[in-house]
């Protein structure tokens, strides 16, 4: 399997000026796609799930006029360190004197579903850049990633803002990296973006802490391997020194947010910076402690189930609490965690040894695990 390679033209997509007509034909009918697959949720309500902790009692976005800026980046909101999405919020806040509570929930939603039709896009533009600039696979990629059933909690849920535009920031980090590895011109000014972005990312969303692990599979991804080259050459490329090197300041930006969502998270401080005045009680029950092993039960439980659920979308639920300590231990239940391990287990020995062949399921399994 042929990664893309690193270009030597100033140019993102080779062939893109005998293809532009058709990739903005292309582009296009994924913005409607989306718009057309979430029109609907314009007409949702405010959800008594966080949407009182984020915006109908939270002063930051409904008086913005009592606050200061810095105050959105001292103040956690429920048990999350997320200044930017409050900030976009607070963008957001509108005066309704007929709706309840003298606020309309529209432009939070309509805002939600315009970073999503904008990641469908980023999504495109990423694959394009990943897979040779196949104009196929990047719509059919982005389209599932657009209309899949699974991130209509992200898009239709008001407090799920985080989650669209932590990608929004994400996916353009990525492809600023891939601007980087791929044009010659300016390629500093590619790096410095995509570390902002990066920045931009965390303060949106902690998950965003796994952004220098993509950099690694992007690297690895991208070096060029065939008949001369074998593709084990590969991973000691994406964790060679200098890439090593080169993404040491993302690290150290990850570790800070990753303390920082933690500490919150405990109802700690972070070295006394932050305002804990505003917290919220967990939705998820809590039934631990857990054992090493139940842990690695729960991991396994959660990735299997993301994917089979990937391919068969159904009973979803915007919650899913933990079941008892005794359906943890003993049952159906018990064994069926067990049961995920093994799988897991066996899909890495698997793709491990794929990658004598290619570098595709170990890309795609390892970023699918990141996810």
């Amino acid at each position: 399997m042929h990664g893309t390679g690193r270009t030597t033209h100033g140019s993102f997509f080779p062939g893109e000026k005998k293809y532009r007509y058709f990739i903005t034909g292309v582009v296009v009918l994924l913005l409607v796609l989306v718009l057309f697959t979430y029109s609907k949720t314009f007409n949702d309500s405010f959800v008594d799930w966080d949407d009182f902790a984020y915006v109908f009692n939270n002063d930051l976005v409904r008086t913005p006029g009592n606050s200061y800026l810095k105050d959105l980046f001292l103040t956690p909101v429920s048990s999350n360190y997320h200044p930017l999405t409050i900030l976009s919020m607070r963008m957001n806040n509108n005066v309704c004197d007929t709706c309840a509570n003298g606020i309309s929930q529209v432009p939070f939603i309509k805002g939600n579903v315009i970073l999503h039709m904008l990641n469908t896009l980023l999504v495109f533009i990423l694959v394009l850049l990943l897979c040779n600039s196949n104009i196929l696979i990047a719509f059919l990629v982005a389209a599932v990633f657009g209309v899949h059933p699974m991130h209509v909690e992200s898009v239709a849920w008001i407090s799920e803002r985080k989650d669209v535009l932590y990608s929004f920031f994400f996916l353009l980090g990525l492809i600023a990296y891939l601007g980087y590895k791929r044009v010659n011109r300016v390629k500093n000014l590619w790096l410095v973006f995509s570390f902002l972005f990066f920045v931009f990312s965390c303060l949106s969303k902690a998950t965003a802490v796994v952004f220098p692990v993509v950099l690694l599979l992007i690297n690895f991804w991208i070096y060029k391997t065939g008949e001369d080259r074998q593709v084990l050459k590969a991973p000691k490329n994406a964790v060679s020194p200098r890439n090593l090197l080169l993404i040491t300041p993302f690290l150290i930006v990850s570790l800070i947010f990753g303390l920082i969502a933690f500490r919150v998270q405990s109802g700690e401080n972070f070295i006394g910076m932050l305002n804990l005045t505003k917290s919220h009680p967990d939705m998820v029950n809590v039934i631990g402690p857990f054992s090493v092993l139940q842990k690695i039960e729960i991991a396994s439980y959660g990735f299997i189930v993301y994917v089979v659920k990937f391919f068969i979308p159904i009973n979803l639920s915007a919650l899913y609490p933990y079941p008892s300590l005794k359906e943890f231990n003993s049952g159906i239940f018990a064994f069926t965690l067990l049961s995920t391990v093994v799988v897991t287990l066996l899909m890495v020995f698997l793709v491990i040894r794929s990658l004598r062949k290619t570098k595709l399921y170990a890309f795609g399994y390892t970023c699918n695990f990141n996810s």
